[in-house]
């Protein structure tokens, strides 16, 4: 999930309704859900280390390069520095509450699209509009997704920022002290600037992985499985590029300026979507906004490419089992 946006849209929506295989029938909407909760545990356990960095390196004021620059100025120089100031299990602070994130996203999200899927298609002109239709399941579906797993993602988040001494202890012991503190409205701080990636998100996947699938079948190599894994990391990688600065104010957002240590740098308290942009622009100018993103590629396109394939496998080994037909060797 954002890392939590509805990257599985694609697959879940191109491939919804479409029966290439007629012997194996359509997945159910309990089905759809273990497929997202499979091929999301998997996937998070996988690149946890690289969310730990991209939200390390977002939440950092000060430059990458030149004088005064911060505490983090490179992937393998943090991942370095991590490793040796707290411990290698340190790149996987925050996997608790990752996890549960990842499949709370996924059960919520493929369970409300088939729901608002099967609703709507009961209208004519939904299924006139396919593609709309299925755009609009998929944003509401993402929507809902995010407002229901937001404190797991406000809790990962701190996790993941803090060092030592320890303000959460753990999972647990963040969700008391949150509710002492800030009472209900601390788990869905951010929940602005996440809400407003949903459409437009998967309105860029839809709209690239169209363009990337259709050059890489007609004039690279035209193979189903490369072309989607291709043309979904693409899509997913240059979506997010786009809308990095909303998914950078939603950790800064997430985050007690003064409940973090002094040997991360400086530390602003942001309060509002529109005042974080402009302040993040004044502070560390409009590319600070995009702040380590080129880094961020490789850990984007290899989630999107685990995430697809293990959903992939997921899915055809639930509709294979239910026809009797699933190798043992997968």
């Amino acid at each position: 999930m954002n890392d939590n946006l509805p990257g599985n849209v694609i697959v879940m929506v191109l491939g919804h309704g479409s029966h290439k295989n007629s012997h194996k029938r359509e997945l159910s909407s309990t089905e759809h859900s273990a497929a997202g909760l499979v091929s999301g545990t998997l996937s998070r356990a996988c690149i946890q280390p690289l969310d730990v960095l991209k939200i390390r390196f977002q939440l950092q004021e000060e430059p990458l390069h030149g004088r005064g620059r911060g505490k983090y100025w490179g992937v393998l120089q943090a991942t370095s520095l991590i490793r040796r100031e707290e411990g290698a299990r340190a790149l996987w602070k925050g996997h608790v509450p990752a996890q549960g994130l990842s499949a709370c996203y996924g059960i919520v999200q493929f369970t409300s699209f088939d729901f608002l899927s099967w609703h709507a298609n009961r209208f004519p002109i939904a299924r006139e509009y396919g593609m709309v239709c299925d755009f609009a399941c998929g944003a509401m579906a993402g929507s809902l997704a995010m407002t229901t797993a937001m404190p797991l993602d406000v809790i990962r988040t701190r996790l993941v920022a803090q060092s030592e001494p320890k303000i959460y202890r753990g999972t647990g012991h963040a969700v008391l002290k949150i509710w002492q503190r800030e009472g209900v409205s601390g788990y869905f701080k951010g929940l602005t600037p996440s809400l407003l990636q949903i459409a437009p998100y998967t309105g860029l996947q839809f709209s690239i992985y169209n363009v990337i699938n259709s050059i890489w079948m007609n004039y690279i190599y035209s193979n189903e499985t490369s072309s989607a894994l291709v043309s979904g990391a693409v899509a997913g990688s240059c979506a997010k590029t786009i809308l990095y600065p909303l998914d950078m104010v939603r950790h800064r957002l997430q985050i007690i300026a003064g409940d973090r240590s002094a040997i991360f740098g400086r530390s602003t308290q942001h309060n509002g979507l529109i005042a974080s942009i402009v302040g993040i622009a004044r502070r560390e100018s409009f590319l600070g906004l995009f702040k380590e993103r080129p880094n961020c590629h490789v850990g984007c396109m290899r989630s999107q490419n685990v995430a697809g394939s293990l959903e992939g496998r997921a899915r055809w080994r639930t509709s294979a089992s239910v026809a009797g037909e699933v190798d043992n060797t997968i």
